[in-house]
């Protein structure tokens, strides 16, 4: 809306100034309630992943060990590459994207490189919870 308001035959910064303002009510209005459930769904998974946790350490069974497994169908290592991949190209098109601007239509594309690269450093950052070194607590 902002880059069409200041590309207009009148170029009004009135225009470009509410233009902006509805723009970051919109973005407000739709990113506010997505965080809210997002947090949610963080909660409960962290919540279910412990219970999962104190599960296995009372029932020492054959099938003891599946909490270091759980949500790892196949082979897990794989998540991590291809998130790797994504985000090494998520980051590479922002820099080409931020470094040529003389095509303001290209701009559209950082919201979408910038939430495959959050989705990315998720999966990133699950895989190094799940298998990086263990802190020294002491």
């Amino acid at each position: 809306m902002v880059i069409d308001a200041a590309d207009s035959a009148s170029s009004d910064t009135t225009d470009v100034a509410v233009a902006s303002v509805l723009g970051l009510l919109l973005l407000a209005v739709l990113a506010v309630p997505a965080l809210f459930v997002l947090r949610a769904l963080r909660m409960r998974s962290v919540r279910r992943f412990e219970l999962l946790r104190q599960w296995a350490a009372v029932d020492r069974g054959p099938d003891a060990d599946f909490p270091t497994r759980y949500g790892a169908e196949g082979y897990p290592h794989g998540r991590f590459f291809y998130s790797a991949l994504v985000l090494t190209l998520a980051l590479i098109l922002t820099a080409v994207v931020l470094a040529d601007l003389s095509d303001p239509s290209v701009l559209g594309l950082l919201p979408c490189l910038v939430v495959a690269g959050l989705f990315a450093w998720s999966t990133i950052r699950k895989y190094a919870a799940r298998y990086g070194w263990p802190y020294a607590s002491g």
